[in-house]
């Protein structure tokens, strides 16, 4: 039994609470914690996001994401470990939620919008009951805010969720500034957690993966509202690895200490493995929307399977057995690269099976197939256009005089 003391007093190292006639151990938040850290990179991203970055995100949606996991922390803390703590985790998984996820209608600007709120409490809520109910060895599985995220885009499609755009706004002072926030930032936090293997890991092999697979397909397009035309080939490449989005998934969203490997070299390779199954997930997909599900999906599944890579590859990760393993894995080592060389092979087929359907469009009665052809560059430009449409609108003159109604 603890000793009895009064709230915020230090009884040895530890500071308890008595509440109810039960003691608490009472954890109060501490400026070396990393999570404090990711939260202070993220709510300066938010703030850049509702002044300058143009964020289809309302204040009111952030602040019910952060009151949804903060509330569900604290309550589970509370009576299962007899703790009164501050809800860090519950926080960060509302912060990374809400930064993500986006209802269509809301606009930019729309400070006090509740609009499509239950989907943000429900993604919150779904997220923090993975990391209490999917559990191995004392570990959540998947990392919160992504299965969350993952299974509200698969489950709601594009008609009531999207995820945030893949890029912001156009080169400026203001995306600079973004990045530096982010790569810093991110780069800072990687150091300390020591996880800057698999970050960059991931960043290489997502860029290299990527090359590969439209080099081999470069026909290969997506399609995104905030551009005007399909983007293929290398500036779809450019796109996607240059994405301020992308680099939160993978600088912030995918390191999480208690969801990836411990080991040096399976979190290399699960930095690896992540990048090449978000390139063989976008392979089938052509819209932005199914790409950055794609993107957020991958992590899903290389958590499933972390705990298998670790095994597979725990003989490197033994210092007393460092060369015996080694010479174990000589054979694993490329016969790993060679199946993730085939898998990338595998893209072009997808890309070939989503863009060309058995029935692309639909017949007309005598079985032709309507087309449309796009005059781009050419007819009268916009003003003359609308002067002689609303010129056309209006009645013809009358000598008349007005008549009232």
């Amino acid at each position: 039994m603890l000793p009895t003391v009064t709230p915020g007093v230090t009884s040895g190292k530890r500071r308890v609470a008595r509440l109810f006639g039960r003691e608490y151990a009472v954890i109060l938040p501490s400026i070396r914690d990393p999570r404090m850290h990711v939260a202070a990179v993220l709510i300066t991203l938010q703030v850049l996001g509702q002044t300058v970055l143009g964020f289809r995100l309302s204040v009111a949606q952030i602040l019910i994401c952060l009151a949804t996991g903060a509330l569900i922390e604290f309550v589970v803390a509370f009576f299962k470990d007899s703790a009164i703590m501050w809800p860090a985790s519950g926080l960060l998984t509302g912060n990374s939620a809400a930064f993500i996820l986006r209802t269509p209608g809301t606009l930019h600007g729309q400070w006090w919008s509740l609009h499509g709120i239950w989907i943000f409490v429900g993604v919150v809520a779904i997220s923090m009951a993975s990391k209490y109910l999917i559990r191995w060895r004392g570990r959540h599985i998947f990392n919160p805010s992504n299965l969350g995220l993952v299974i509200a885009f698969v489950a709601l499609g594009p008609k009531l969720t999207e995820p945030q755009d893949l890029w912001w706004i156009p080169p400026g002072p203001w995306l600079i500034v973004t990045y530096a926030v982010l790569v810093v930032g991110g780069l800072l936090i990687a150091w300390e957690l020591r996880l800057l293997g698999l970050e960059l890991a991931f960043m290489a092999g997502f860029a290299g993966f990527t090359a590969v697979a439209l080099a081999l397909v470069p026909d290969h397009c997506m399609v995104a509202s905030w551009h005007v035309a399909p983007m293929c080939g290398r500036e779809l490449w450019q796109i996607l690895v240059t994405s301020p989005e992308l680099l939160v998934f993978g600088l912030f969203m995918m390191p999480d200490p208690r969801t990836v490997p411990d080991g040096a070299v399976a979190r290399v390779a699960f930095g690896i493995l992540v990048a090449i199954l978000a390139v063989l997930l976008i392979g089938p997909t052509t819209l932005e929307f199914w790409t950055k599900t794609a993107i957020l999906a991958s992590l899903v599944i290389a958590c499933a399977l972390r705990f298998s890579l670790a095994r597979f590859l725990s003989p490197l990760e033994a210092r007393d057995r460092q060369r015996a393993g080694r010479r174990r894995l000589g054979w694993r080592l490329p016969v790993a690269l060679a199946v993730a060389l085939i898998l990338v092979g595998v893209v072009p087929v997808a890309a070939d099976v989503s863009t060309h359907s058995p029935e692309p469009a639909a017949g007309l009665a005598d079985g032709s197939t309507p087309t449309l052809a796009l005059n781009v560059g050419t007819g009268p430009a916009v003003g003359s256009w609308v002067f002689g449409a609303a010129a056309a609108a209006l009645p013809p003159p009358k000598s008349s005089g007005p008549v009232s109604a």
